[in-house]
Parts: structure tokens; C-alpha cells; sequence
């Protein structure tokens, strides 16, 4: 009897799983797909690229495209996705911002999703329809895992996976323990030991960037963050390799990298003002959010530096022309092979690029070896990086500001992550 009982139960089990399963893929289109060549977590974000051949589709002329996101109770939310017609395709994509796409802090736990194209066009008799399409992926990353920020206490764990049987990508959220060398948050302090950075009157910028950075992580955790930190000592961080300023934003799997500077430049010493340097090609909300927080609670200005200034306080700073060909030169004379991939929308910022993986641009060239090579150079999944820099060193006016208002720059730090990933579950 008891046998005949646990036989029942595997079969009702069963049962609903295959019911879970037709809601969650009903009127989806079978044997057609977009196919995924490309997809990357940013930061909290689920993004990716792909296309649909336009000899699969019997005319079906596409205009516009949604992702849609279903869960096993056939519950969807949807979010526009990017169309372009191509002679025999139509590429497809989330977001052109390599920080938007599927925020993943928004799944609930304990519940399983299904991820489709919904692509609206007319049919071959010009009737309008719309038509949802399974993802295939043909790219080199079969999985993923993504751990949430921790909220209340509490994380949850992401697995990303193309489905092989139905051809489709799922995302699997269930609440964890969050595993010990996995954080929220790095805080990198630039410079440290030899490594001054910035000097005035005295005054060495590792000083400030390590000060603050010990300050702004206890003042996260007091959040309910998890936070790590690139140093904790006056030491020279390692550029590259295991626990490196590169590396340590990848091994703990953090969601977001922020990178302490104190500026230095040749203008009016009194002048000063906050830089806040973002990727390239991503949504700048955030960087601005941090730059006007710390000019409100600080009582402080933005930088008059124009140089590849995106809005007040905010830039995105990737290589010059004349800085590419330089470079080049430069690998002939020493005769090693230059990194041709270097564009002049690569990331010129190290703490930026090199902590993206392949999404930022990393890379590397002949010169490199085992001691100075970026083991995660083609990952798919990084933290969101920003380089802050506080104000400006060689200011008078500005170094008061570091030695009396520390707690207002945290706050304001503080705040901007707050409102920036308190975000609304999925219903």
C-alpha cells in the first residue's frame, strides 16, 4: 500500500509538472526559434542579441518586438526588445544598454520562468498578428547561476538555462543561503603602498580612497549588504591575477563595483567638483543619481572638465584615436602583437573594462603572461563598474570637504544603491 501511495504521488507530480509546462509554453510556435548568439548578465541584468531567419517565418512580416516572461502559472510580464531588418533576418535584442534588459533582482523565488520573442508584424494576407517564439541558444555559454543582492536577509539564487528539450531559455529562482565567498558589492580603494595616486600639501589620495572605502563598506552592511573590499591595509592591490582589483569583482560573483579616486588636474586649485565615469553603452541613470547625491549632501559642485562629459558630473571615457595608434607604435618598436580589437568605443578606464569581461571590452596583448593576464576576459557575467571621483586633491577648498564631510559623501553614496535597487517584484 505504502508503495502503491509514493507511485500515485510521482505520478500526480508528474502530472502538474507537464501542466506547469503547457502554461508556460502555450501558443508558442514549434520548431521555429530566435536563435542567441550572445547573452550576458551585467550588473543585475539579463541581456542578449540574436536573430530569426526570414525563410522560417511564411511571410510573416515583423515590425516589433517584446520579451515576454512567463511563469508556471502562465503569469507574464512584458518589456519592449530591439528589431532590425537585415536582408534575410531579423536581429533581435533586449537593450542597445548593456545595464538593462531582464532585471533578475525582480523574480520571485520559489518559481520557475520561461523567457520568449513576441514578434508583431502582418501574415502573408497582410493580417496583423502577433506570434511568440521559443530562444535558441548557439552561443558558447550554455548556463549561468546569478545570486540577488540580499534584501531583508535573505538572497536568492538564479539558475539561467537554455531548456535543450523545448529550446528555450528558463530561469529558475529559489531562495539560498548566500555561499561564503559570494557578496553584493566590491569596493575597490585605488592606489595603496608604493602606489600613492594623487598628492597635495601633504596629503596622498591611497589615503583618502582607503579610508573612505572602509567607512562606505560598514555603512552598506548596516543596509544588509554583503561587501568586499579590494584592499583593507595601506598594500598595493595586484593589477591581475587570484584576489586582484580585476579579478575579486568576478570570484565573489558581485552585482556591482564601485572604484574610490580623488582627482587631480591643472585647473583653478579652489574649483574642484565630482566625476562620476560610467561604462560605455550603458544607462546612465545610476552614474547621475550618484553624481547629483553627493553635490546635494555634500554641498559640493560638479567638475567643469568638458572632456568627454556625457550630463553634470557623469562621463563615459573610452580610447582616442590618436591613444589607438600610439598604442600601436608602440607594439611594433617592442615587438608585440597589438590587441586590434581596441575600437574607440573600448572602455579606456582599467577598473571599468577590465572588470566587465568581454561585455566592457577587456582584453589583452603580446605582453601579457601568467602573472598579468585577466582570467576572466571572456565572461559573460560581471559587476556593474563606476569609477567615482570624489573631487579634486590639489583643491584646498575640496580637501577640507575629504577630512570634514566623509559621512555625507557615504550617505549620498549610500542612497543612490538604495533607490537604485529597491526594486518591485514581478507579479
Amino acid at each position: 500500500m505504502v508503495l502503491l501511495c509514493c507511485i500515485y504521488r510521482v505520478v500526480l507530480d508528474i502530472k502538474d509538472e507537464n501542466e506547469r509546462l503547457k502554461r508556460m509554453y502555450a501558443n508558442v510556435e514549434e520548431n521555429v526559434y530566435v536563435n542567441i548568439d550572445n547573452y550576458y548578465i551585467y550588473g543585475t541584468h539579463l541581456n542578449m542579441e540574436g536573430y530569426i531567419l526570414k525563410s522560417e517565418l511564411d511571410n510573416f512580416k515583423v515590425e516589433k518586438a517584446r520579451i515576454l516572461i512567463r511563469d508556471t502559472e502562465g503569469t507574464f510580464n512584458e518589456c519592449m526588445a530591439i528589431l532590425n531588418d537585415e536582408d534575410d533576418r531579423y536581429n533581435f535584442g533586449i537593450s542597445s544598454n548593456i545595464n538593462e534588459g531582464i532585471d533578475l533582482e525582480t523574480l520571485k523565488s520559489e518559481n520557475n520562468y520561461a523567457v520568449f520573442a513576441k514578434l508583431s508584424g502582418t501574415d502573408e494576407k497582410g493580417k496583423y498578428t502577433e506570434k511568440l517564439y521559443s530562444l535558441k541558444n548557439i552561443s558558447d555559454v550554455k548556463e549561468n547561476e546569478y545570486y540577488t543582492l540580499t534584501k531583508n536577509g535573505k538572497n536568492n539564487k538564479v539558475d539561467i538555462v537554455f531548456n535543450e528539450n523545448v529550446k528555450s531559455l528558463e530561469l529558475k529562482s529559489r531562495e539560498c543561503e548566500l555561499p561564503e565567498n559570494v557578496y553584493d558589492i566590491v569596493i575597490d580603494s585605488g592606489h595603496g603602498g608604493t602606489d600613492t595616486g594623487a598628492q597635495y600639501l601633504g596629503y596622498n589620495e591611497k589615503d583618502f580612497t582607503l579610508d573612505y572605502a572602509i567607512t562606505l563598506k560598514k555603512k552598506l552592511e548596516e543596509y544588509g549588504y554583503k561587501v568586499k573590499l579590494t584592499r583593507d591595509t595601506d598594500v598595493r592591490t595586484p593589477s591581475y591575477g587570484a584576489n586582484s582589483r580585476s579579478e575579486i569583482p568576478f570570484e565573489t560573483k558581485a552585482k556591482l563595483l564601485l572604484s574610490i579616486h580623488f582627482n587631480s588636474s591643472n585647473y583653478d586649485e579652489n574649483v574642484g567638483g565630482v566625476e562620476i565615469y560610467s561604462p560605455n553603452h550603458a544607462n546612465l541613470t545610476f552614474a547621475k543619481s550618484l553624481a547629483d547625491n553627493i553635490v546635494d549632501f555634500v554641498e559640493t559642485g560638479y567638475s567643469i572638465n568638458s572632456y568627454m562629459k556625457k550630463a553634470d558630473g557623469v562621463y563615459v571615457r573610452t580610447f582616442t584615436q590618436q591613444e589607438i595608434d600610439d598604442f600601436r607604435k608602440e607594439a611594433q618598436d617592442l615587438g608585440y602583437d597589438f590587441y586590434e580589437s581596441i575600437t574607440t568605443d573600448t572602455n579606456y578606464l582599467f577598473m571599468i573594462r577590465e572588470t566587465g569581461g568581454k561585455i566592457t571590452g577587456a582584453y589583452t596583448d603580446g605582453r601579457d603572461s601568467v602573472g598579468s593576464y585577466n582570467h576572466y576576459l571572456n565572461s559573460n557575467i560581471s559587476a556593474e563598474g563606476y569609477l567615482l571621483e570624489l573631487g579634486f586633491i590639489n583643491s584646498t577648498q575640496e580637501i577640507e570637504r575629504f577630512k570634514n564631510k566623509k559621512n555625507e559623501y557615504i550617505e549620498a553614496i549610500c542612497k543612490s544603491i538604495l533607490d537604485n535597487y529597491n526594486k518591485e517584484i514581478l507579479n
